[in-house]
């Protein structure tokens, strides 16, 4: 039995009809240093052949979902996995890219900063990159490059916008917190993320419908302990509190060591007091905070440096 290959009106089969390369970039958007960040990879720029950074991306294999490929690409490029990309648009003028005719279909994910913090560390071609406060989000100059290549500055534009409008009305949707923070936590993320500062009374009537009180008080800032929430539509964190001895925190133990790294990369010698310096100017946990969740398990200040490293 012969299967019949179809045909158009002037007799053509589809593999007769000139098609293009078909690509995924990604900007990979995170909250670092109370900003809001792109990931960047540092490769080469085919229309002159230098090294420059630019968004991870790929080509898409045959049978390849778009979806798949851009979590290839982020698990080979990047080293990070387990993300659930959102497609934003597709690029398509045929002289976009020097190598020929190539259409990209841009694709924004947001992770929290801890899940990146050990590829960037481990990683000297990958580099975050602030977004400028204001409208079109873009990233902040990089020495020697005049802006992305390709149309990756406007891919990143899109991604900014596209989360700014979710993160306008709604308690971190995206979840770069973790299950559990306090209202201020949850202010400095938006802020982040808008690029502008919200009223504290308004931005409480805004979030709180949307919150839910769970058991325990965040103490990792000064002033007095401040009141833990989980989103409404998270029941999960709910069960968690109630299972658990301990009071739920505004920071995971994975965040709290993430934040330790940070610290020991940029100095010679990392010490209590030099960390609380360091954590005050950079919006990051408390020595205290670090020291109360992380000291038992890692025996004190200098086991908890040494996990760091």
């Amino acid at each position: 039995m012969h299967s019949m290959v179809w045909r158009d009106s002037s007799g053509k089969r589809l593999d007769e009809y000139p098609r293009p390369s078909v690509a995924v970039d990604v900007a990979l958007l995170t909250v670092h240093a109370d900003a809001m960040a792109v990931l960047l990879v540092h490769g080469e720029d085919p229309y002159d052949g230098l090294q420059r950074w630019l968004l991870p991306g790929g080509f898409v294999h045959p049978g390849e979902r778009l979806a798949d490929t851009v979590r290839r690409v982020l698990r080979d490029k990047c080293g990070i996995e387990g993300l659930d990309p959102r497609q934003l648009l597709v690029f398509d003028d045929p002289q976009r890219d020097p190598r020929g005719w190539v259409m990209s279909v841009a694709h924004a994910a947001t992770v929290p900063y801890v899940s990146l913090s050990t590829s960037l560390r481990e990683r000297p071609d990958l580099r975050l990159v602030a977004i400028q406060p204001g409208s079109p989000g873009r990233v902040r100059r990089l020495r020697g490059q005049k802006g992305l290549p390709f149309d990756h500055d406007t891919i990143v534009a899109r991604a900014v916008a596209e989360i700014r409008s979710r993160y306008s009305a709604l308690p971190d949707p995206d979840g770069l917190l973790g299950g559990v923070f306090s209202v201020r936590q949850l202010q400095r993320v938006h802020e982040a993320v808008v690029g502008s500062e919200w009223h504290k009374d308004a931005f409480r009537r805004l979030m709180e419908p949307h919150l839910v009180a769970v058991p325990g008080k965040d103490r990792s800032e000064k002033g007095p302990p401040a009141q833990l929430y989980r989103r409404r539509d998270d029941s999960s964190v709910a069960a968690t509190s109630a299972e658990t001895d301990m009071p739920p925190a505004g920071y995971t133990d994975e965040e709290l060591l993430a934040a330790v790294s940070e610290y020991v990369a940029e100095v010679d010698r990392p010490t209590v007091e030099g960390y609380r310096l360091w954590a005050r100017e950079n919006g990051r946990p408390s020595d205290a905070w670090v020291r109360k969740r992380l000291g038992h398990e890692y025996g004190g200040w200098p086991g908890i440096v040494g996990a760091a490293r």
